[in-house]
């Protein structure tokens, strides 16, 4: 299975600018983020080492933090097989929507990371749950262009029609709350959102009680200024490092 990630948008080829720009726009329908007094002052590291030790559960955004398209990171893979020697719990939290659960684990399996099915969770895994355990009346379905981001074309759907959708991926609670519901006995604040994007990981693990790292070097921030997007956007990690 290789990621097939959105190339155009009605032409536009989308850039980490272009993309950091459509989440500005939205912003004010997504979460609140946390008031200017609790923003945290981000620490600088050179990556994950120094919180090895730190909390007990770790959760890992998928592309842009373990992986670009089919290519794993070789440190993510050092990375994710050290805390697990260490006895610590990691998961994997992916708004990824286009494969289904087993294919998710059976990639990230094949390109190196030992986990188990239990260890993953997806916004469609989410969607799927919500769908099995609680019925609805009428005839489901899903529109979106093929090898689309449901996200970014569920927001256009809203634009357009005044519908209020409901969301299950990143920064959405139904996400963060899963990760919760697996870790009842460990306090939120020794949870780890570790994830390449502002809007998404970092709002919504901070929304959460979740401590957060923002991994900048490959992803939706690469080469963007970062002081700056987290000025823009009011949105600051607890931790920023290039990579995990």
């Amino acid at each position: 299975m290789i990621d097939t990630h959105p190339t155009s948008y009605k032409g536009v080829i989308p850039t980490p600018t272009w993309a950091f720009r459509q989440y500005e726009r939205i912003r004010h329908w997504l979460p609140d983020g946390l008031p200017m007094d609790q923003r945290p002052n981000p620490q600088l590291l050179d990556n994950l080492l120094p919180l090895a030790n730190q909390f007990q559960v770790y959760v890992f955004d998928a592309f842009g933090v373990l992986n670009a398209g089919p290519r794993a990171f070789p440190a993510a893979i050092q990375r994710f097989r050290e805390l697990q020697r260490m006895g610590k719990h990691v998961q994997i939290l992916s708004n990824a929507a286009t494969a289904s659960h087993a294919k998710l684990v059976e990639k990230y399996r094949r390109m190196g990371f030992d986990i188990t099915p239990d260890q993953l969770i997806s916004s469609r895994w989410l969607l799927e749950q919500s769908l099995a355990n609680r019925a609805r009346e009428g005839l489901w379905g899903v529109i979106a262009p093929e090898n689309s981001e449901p996200g970014f074309f569920t927001h256009r759907a809203r634009e357009a029609s005044g519908t209020l959708p409901q969301f299950y991926g990143k920064p959405y609670a139904p996400a963060f709350q899963a990760v919760i519901e697996r870790f009842t006995d460990i306090p939120p604040g020794q949870i780890l959102m570790v994830g390449d994007t502002l809007h998404t990981d970092i709002l919504g693990g901070q929304n959460a009680g979740m401590k957060t790292l923002l991994v900048t070097a490959e992803g939706s921030l690469q080469g963007m200024d970062i002081p700056n997007g987290i000025a823009q956007s009011g949105i600051a990690p607890d931790f920023i490092a290039p990579k995990i």
